[in-house]
């Protein structure tokens, strides 16, 4: 049974609605870093894709450009490498999508076309075997990311999770009802160690929204007339997201509403808060005719039509959405220029409000290693340095 995205509450659906800084404040400090500037191999990073934690506090990062995935201790200090790039068995072709580590202890490496699997030791990592996804469920590269197709899909999901059989993967698959509109088909799938699946449960979603996408129009030298999408400015998004126990929460950027999902599929609750974006200031606004006058150039040679642009007030009052490992629903606000630090609702499993977090700008907690009062996140630097922070979340 598909059930519609769009539901007044109902007895299945209750809205709760929230005024902005009701509940308690947690703020996030520093208090370790990894990664330098210049210096030893062990600590540079180009584009970090996957952090996670084991029992014993040491930490595990992805970098999906250097396709490797590290350990640290602790302490920061560097460990071993646990993958590097390559074509063979435990070797990374392609990219690092996602660390988690099972029930068992052991280490799940996304690599895009095929899970590694590795038993950590003190001082080293050993592999354990590959598991391909089932073919019916094969990730598709389209060269921008994956796509949503019929038959199904895998994308790059961050935080990964584990459940008592397997790893949790997220399948989607797209097609039109009878009133020719798009209907998501979510699958739950559970991946076991053989590559099977466990276990499968359906989330249908349905009333894809506009996601203030702009189509230039040019011109190939072959197949004629193409379009290509690009992100307006300050553009509303969908997120989708998913817990460690297979409920899914959606959100669409342009209001805060977020709809809570159950481990089958059933609408469960929703939380709205009457929040308005932070206004658009002229240094954004310049930036974003600058990236638009840059892809316009882009096309300059073969650009039949580029659209008209319109310039927003003000950004969506959302900005991203996760789940931690103890499946908290994070809901990160957009923020304002002058803002210095960060902000998100944090959310218990059936949706009720546990406390605001707060923490420093330039600082991205979506990639894993969130639990407790602790949080692992990317810091990005300038010149495009990242590094690896770890926070302690406290009352101020």
């Amino acid at each position: 049974m598909r059930i519609p995205v769009r539901l007044a509450a109902t007895a299945i659906a209750m809205a709760a609605t929230f005024a902005h800084g009701q509940e308690r404040t947690l703020r996030g400090g520093i208090d370790l870093t990894i990664g330098v500037m210049d210096g030893a191999q062990g600590y540079l990073f180009e584009n970090i894709s996957g952090l996670t934690r084991d029992a014993d506090g040491r930490i595990y990062v992805g970098d999906s450009s250097t396709r490797d995935v590290r350990a640290y201790g602790p302490d920061g200090g560097y460990l071993f490498r646990v993958a590097g790039p390559g074509e063979g068995p435990g070797e990374i072709r392609r990219d690092v999508c996602g660390l988690v580590f099972d029930r068992d202890g052991r280490l799940w490496v996304d690599a895009l076309d095929s899970y590694k699997v590795f038993d950590i030791l003190e001082d080293r990592a050993d592999h354990v075997r590959d598991v391909p996804p089932p073919d019916e469920v094969r990730q598709i590269d389209m060269g921008q990311g994956n796509a949503l197709v019929a038959g199904g899909t895998t994308s790059c999901v961050n935080p990964m999770f584990t459940g008592p059989t397997g790893l949790i993967m997220v399948v989607d698959s797209v097609g039109v009802d009878e009133n020719n509109d798009y209907v998501i088909e979510r699958q739950h799938v559970t991946i076991g160690l053989e590559g099977d699946i466990v276990s499968r449960v359906t989330i249908p979603e349905r009333d894809l929204r506009e996601t203030n996408r702009l189509v230039v129009v040019w011109r190939h030298e072959t197949w004629g007339r193409r379009e290509t999408e690009i992100p307006a400015p300050f553009a509303n998004r969908n997120i989708r997201v998913h817990s460690p126990d297979s409920r899914s929460a959606h959100l669409y950027t342009r209001e805060y509403l977020v709809q809570l999902f159950g481990p089958n599929g059933e609408l469960r609750r929703e939380i709205r808060r009457d929040i308005a974006g932070p206004r658009v200031t002229e240094r954004e606004v310049r930036r974003e005719r600058e990236r638009l006058d840059e892809a316009r150039r882009a096309f300059a040679d073969v650009l039949i039509d580029f659209p008209s642009i319109e310039m927003p007030e003000r950004k969506p009052p959302v900005g991203d959405m996760w789940y931690d490992e103890d499946g908290r629903l994070w809901v990160r606000l957009a923020w304002a220029e002058a803002d210095e630090v960060l902000r998100a609702h944090v959310y218990d499993p059936d949706g009720e409000p546990l406390f605001t977090a707060e923490w420093p700008r330039g600082i991205d907690l979506s990639l894993g290693g969130v639990s407790g009062d602790v949080a692992l996140g990317v810091q990005y630097m300038e010149f495009d340095v990242q590094r690896v922070v770890r926070l302690r979340f406290s009352p101020p």
